[in-house]
């Protein structure tokens, strides 16, 4: 499986039934495209269609899970982070992993670059969710996100904020990036 893949079977994860109008609405890419991929993917067994839309098969999640596996991504989550980041965008969600990024400003300036609008690192500390480098804890921003992000992860575990302007490039992103060495 390649990220194009992974990241349409995500997409699929978070919107299921979704049609390839809708897919390629919140992705930015051609119908032409999804359809294609959807295709490519049906034909592995990955995804099977119906009058209702695509879904992920038992198979297609499998898959997904071991993929994210590989590249140390424990779960996916979409929350809100415009009150963290001060900035609405049209797209926001959290990477869940178990890693200690090497460098934290690195990290993000290659999620920017790789086309999310912004990014944050954050770390669940056993009590609070912190930002590293930083003497922030976002339950001092946001409470409600703060314990949303705690029960969406382990202590230990790193969150990996992005958003930008579509789902499809947030995704490509995270998976884009070299998560670092698990903690």
């Amino acid at each position: 499986m390649n990220a194009v893949e992974a990241a349409i079977l995500i997409m699929m994860d978070f919107h299921e039934g979704a049609g390839r109008y809708y897919l390629a609405k919140l992705s930015g890419l051609g119908e032409g495209f999804i359809r294609d991929r959807l295709n490519e993917l049906r034909a592995k067994g990955l995804v099977e269609s119906k009058r209702s839309g695509s879904y992920l098969t038992q198979r297609g999640r499998m898959e997904l899970r071991r993929y994210l596996d590989e590249v140390g991504i424990r779960k996916l989550i979409q929350i809100d982070l415009s009150r963290l980041l001060r900035a609405r965008h049209a797209a926001c969600m959290v990477a869940v992993a178990k890693m200690v990024p090497k460098d934290v400003v690195g990290l993000r300036d290659e999620l920017v670059r790789h086309g999310c609008k912004a990014a944050v690192i954050m770390r669940n500390e056993c009590g609070d969710v912190v930002i590293p480098m930083t003497p922030f804890k976002v339950s001092d921003m946001d409470a409600e996100l703060s314990r949303n992000l705690k029960e969406a992860s382990e202590c230990g575990d790193s969150l990996i904020g992005v958003c930008g302007d579509n789902e499809f490039i947030n995704i490509m992103a995270i998976l884009s990036v070299e998560l670092g060495a698990p903690a």
